[in-house]
């Protein structure tokens, strides 16, 4: 796959307000949306394969049941409101929970690469503050769809703001964006919608 790229966008992030000794220490967060599939171990594992000490993840339970989560070399924190959340609805929740400038979307059912976060931060480690810039920050690097006997598709192209306008050409989890940028901005996903949610969030 091709070195991380970065782009201009709009994305968001949220605080709640708290803090703890993980999230002092953190620069990225794992928004990871899940209601409950086993699949979520597989997640989590490769987030901790990343390898990074300034890496922390958020849970969202959106079963609202609560959910037994495996135990991780990263630190972990669930979110919940108590009762089963949209898509998009739990995808605000975690925008909610971002206490670090900068965030990562990742589906229950997806995988990190190893790697994958060292290639998204190396692109972005020349960009400063950009609170007073015009315009919001993400990097995004390829992705592969997988099956047990190998790769069915690589998604991995320079970035063309035309393309996005077109299609839906950069999965959710391929992206390292600006979260406190968005947040100041107000920038949240369309709880309107029912599918593309991450497409729309990007545009």
């Amino acid at each position: 796959m091709n070195d991380a790229c970065i782009t201009d966008g709009a994305t968001d992030g949220a605080t709640d307000g708290t803090t703890d000794g993980a999230t002092a220490t953190a620069t990225i967060t794992v928004i990871v949306r899940t209601i409950g599939r086993p699949s979520l171990v597989a997640a989590l594992a490769s987030i901790d394969l990343q390898a990074r000490s300034d890496v922390h993840v958020v849970v969202v339970d959106a079963s609202g049941k609560g959910q037994a989560l495996p135990l991780t070399t990263c630190p972990v924190r669930a979110v919940s409101e108590g009762t089963a959340l949209h898509r998009t609805r739990a995808a605000n929740v975690g925008l909610d929970a971002v206490q670090t400038r900068w965030a990562l979307f990742l589906d229950d059912d997806d995988v990190l690469l190893a790697g994958h976060l060292d290639k998204l931060t190396l692109a972005l480690a020349d960009v400063g503050d950009a609170t007073d810039a015009g315009d919001a920050v993400l990097a995004h690097t390829g992705v592969a769809l997988l099956r047990a006997d190998g790769p069915v598709n690589v998604i991995d192209q320079a970035f063309d703001p035309w393309e996005l306008l077109l299609g839906n050409c950069m999965p959710i989890h391929a992206a390292l964006f600006d979260a406190a940028l968005a947040h100041a901005r107000g920038l949240r996903f369309d709880e309107t919608l029912d599918v593309y949610e991450d497409w729309d969030f990007w545009l």
